[in-house]
């Protein structure tokens, strides 16, 4: 099926761009080591290229998570608004303590929260990945019976 193949075509074109991405990380951390040790090993590596080229790096980096967060946002509120009619009446409040709870959570730094955050999301995801296995056995067993 054409389709299939065109959607084949795009998982190996996002591989590429994905282990492109990954390799030119990796090679700039080889290059400077000690940006390993950094919060942000990629604004030092930049900053270690050239101050000015760090700084701009920085701001993009910077103004880049300010967008996503307010998308996020956006899209937490959205939602939260469709399911309940509590935050459909209280818009405001919704929006100033989401704001406030999001403030508090940044109060913890970057590296803080990737260290914690990272590690519960990734044994969570092995949970995820063994239970979709389980899944998988027993609808093929229950194929194999009904057949």
């Amino acid at each position: 099926d054409r389709s299939v193949s065109r959607g084949l075509g795009d998982v190996y074109k996002r591989q590429v761009m994905l282990l492109a991405v990954a390799g030119s990380i990796l090679t700039s951390l080889g290059t400077y080591p000690e940006a390993v040790q950094a919060e942000l090993p990629m604004v030092a590596v930049a900053t270690a290229i050239s101050p000015m080229l760090g700084t701009v790096y920085g701001i993009v980096l910077l103004l880049s998570m300010f967008c996503n967060a307010l998308a996020s946002l956006v899209a937490m509120l959205t939602y939260m608004e469709q399911k309940q009619a509590v935050f459909r009446k209280h818009k405001k409040l919704t929006l100033a303590a989401a704001a406030v709870l999001s403030w508090i959570g940044s109060l913890a730094g970057f590296g803080d929260l990737i260290s914690v955050i990272f590690p519960v999301f990734g044994y969570l995801s092995v949970v995820f990945l063994v239970c979709m296995m389980v899944h998988f056995i027993q609808c093929k067993r229950r194929e194999k019976q009904s057949a």
